[in-house]
Order: structure tokens, then sequence, then C-alpha cells
């Protein structure tokens, strides 16, 4: 079968080959008209001059001479008047110091290298370290516990160990348990100070302190010399013939 147009009596075909036509027509006819309007526009603005007559709006202003600020004695004064032609070298207090002609006056010694380290460290007569101080060792309170870690080659080690005094209530109650203490030991391998970290039970705790108060220990060692530390002891307390 083939498709056929069906036209009507009085009108004509109007087709693919029709509204091709039709919009190449239309396409140039609009393409003539946006060159006519552009070029009507670049034309415009090349042709008609510009007018000089800018108006400026004038507003109205007003100027107040104010006189200068008269000098006030002890506060500020002018400085003097200089003849034209004077060098100046040297500015003062805001006044500039005409300076001589004579070269020998513009030459100026700069102190040595000893003269700097004399004015910086003055030293005694004759060139002797009489007037130096020397920087010894930051002193440290002995008082005063250290750091809770303090780096250092060498930890304490035991000297003298003492076991803890079983509670007489935690024994009738058949008690066990376990105290952990840390310990001050000072550059002499003594305990300074000690406190209670963790306990099973607090009626071990006050065994557990003395104990340790009577611990002695090899000093801590750091950069060859002793250092005070903290360090931890535990203490078990077990009846006798328990697992």
């Amino acid at each position: 079968m083939s498709a056929s147009l069906v036209v009507g009596p009085g009108t004509a075909a109007y087709g693919a080959a029709e509204l091709k036509q039709a919009a190449h027509k239309f396409g140039l006819t609009a393409l003539c008209i946006s060159i006519v309007i552009h070029f009507s526009i670049i034309g415009l603005y090349y042709l008609v001059p510009e007018s000089d007559n800018v108006v400026i709006r004038d507003f109205p202003t007003s100027v107040v001479h104010v006189a200068p600020h008269p000098y006030i004695p002890g506060v500020y004064t002018p400085p003097p008047e200089v003849e034209k032609g004077t060098p100046r070298h040297i500015v003062q207090d805001g006044t500039p110091i005409p300076v001589s002609n004579d070269p020998e006056s513009l030459e100026k010694t700069l102190p040595t290298q000893s003269e700097r380290v004399d004015e910086v460290n003055p030293r005694g007569a004759g060139g002797s370290d009489e007037g130096t101080k020397e920087i010894g060792e930051i002193p440290v309170d002995e008082n005063v516990p250290p750091e809770p870690f303090v780096p250092v080659e060498r930890y304490p080690e035991i000297v003298k160990a003492v076991a803890p005094a079983y509670p007489a209530l935690a024994l009738q109650a058949g008690l066990e348990g376990k105290v952990f203490v840390k310990v001050w030991v000072d550059k002499q391998g003594k305990p300074r100070q000690v406190e209670v970290i963790k306990s099973d039970y607090d009626i071990f705790n006050e065994a557990a302190i003395e104990a340790a108060k009577q611990y002695l220990f090899t000093p801590a060692y750091m950069n060859n010399g002793p250092v005070s530390v903290w360090i931890a002891i535990p203490f078990t307390f077990r009846l006798t013939g328990a697992r």
C-alpha cells in the first residue's frame, strides 16, 4: 500500500518540500532584518555628535581658615633656623645640629670586640675575671616531690624490704587482698612519702604504708647523678595455708 495525500477541492498541495522552502525564506528574511538593525545602531553611535554640555551640580561649600597653633613654652618650641647650605648630620630632640667642616671631627672610633664584651660582662682591674659571675647548677628544692614521671637511666633497686603486719581485724574476718602504693625515693634512696594507689580493702592501707616507709633503695640515676623519683610497690595480704 502507498500513502496518498488527500486534498480537497480548491486547495493546493502542501508537504515537506513546501515547509523547507518556507523555512529557508523566513530565515533569510530574519537574518537581513537583524543585520540592518545592528548596522543602524553602530551608525547612530558614530554619526551622532557627542554633547559637550555636561551638567555638573555645584554643591555649596564653606572654607574655614584656621590659624596656626601657637607654640607652648615647655611643651614644644620650634627648632632654630639654620642657614642655607649648612650640612646637617645629627638630629637631637627634633633640632638639626650643624656639622663642622673639619674632617677630623667626622671620624668615629668604633669599639673593639673586647670592649664590647667588657660592656656586657665587666671584668675586674687588670683584665681579671673578678667581676664575672659563674653560673652553676640550678638549686632544686629537696622538699618538693618530683614529677609523676621522671626519665632516668637506672631505676631504684630494693636494698631492704619489710613485710607488712597483717591487721588483726582482717585476720579475724579472714580477709585477703592487695594494696599498691607509690613511694617517693629521694637521692639517698630513702622513702620520703608514701601514697596508696589502689587497694582491695582499706583495712590493709595503713599496714602497707608503714611497711613501705621502712624500705631502703639504691637511688635512681640520670646523667651520672642521683635523682628522686616515684616508684610503685605492691603488697599482698594472704592468710597462711590459703590458696
